[in-house]
């Protein structure tokens, strides 16, 4: 089991750049055996909205632990959504 830190909101898979996107760390997750913890301690302040451009597949369990952090995963990339303030997305 392992705890590992988002640390950009960028959805990018790219190992050399030194940051761990949601993406990357769902499949850190998926290649370890048992329940690995994806955390959002190390994510920028500014950075509370995760606009993922595809489709993210889990195949082993995880936690996503949000440690009090508003953080938002939005399946649109574009950028058309609304959150409110109870953190749902409407996706127009």
């Amino acid at each position: 089991m392992a705890i590992i830190q988002v640390t950009t909101a960028a959805d990018i898979v790219d190992e050399n750049d030194g940051v761990t996107s949601f993406r990357e760390a769902v499949q850190q997750a998926n290649a370890s055996a048992g329940t690995d913890t994806i955390a959002f301690d190390n994510l920028a302040e500014d950075q509370k909205t995760i606009r993922l451009t595809q489709t993210v597949e889990v195949t082993d369990s995880i936690v996503i632990e949000g440690n009090k952090r508003d953080v938002t995963l939005s399946g649109d990339a574009a950028g058309n959504d609304d959150i409110d303030d109870q953190g749902l997305t409407d996706i127009k």
